[in-house]
């Protein structure tokens, strides 16, 4: 008896993880963001006060950085 209920409860658990896999990954949907830049360091408490931009996929929010390479690499 409890085989058979394992089985009933394993199909049952295959059949929801396939209904919640479908309705999560199926499809997509445009990136919709905001950001807001600035050169100086800014604490997390006052990042509420800067403007905000709205930004899409592929946009640029930023400049490139140039990171200085360890001698040792």
């Amino acid at each position: 008896m409890r085989r058979e209920s394992f089985k009933i409860y394993q199909e049952r658990i295959k059949c929801f993880l396939s209904d919640v896999t479908r309705d999560l990954f199926d499809g997509s949907i445009p990136l919709e963001a905001e950001y807001f830049s600035s050169h100086d360091h800014v604490p997390f408490a006052e990042r509420l006060k800067y403007p905000l931009k709205k930004i899409s996929e592929g946009g640029v929010w930023g400049e490139k950085t140039r990171h200085k390479r360890n001698s040792a690499d």
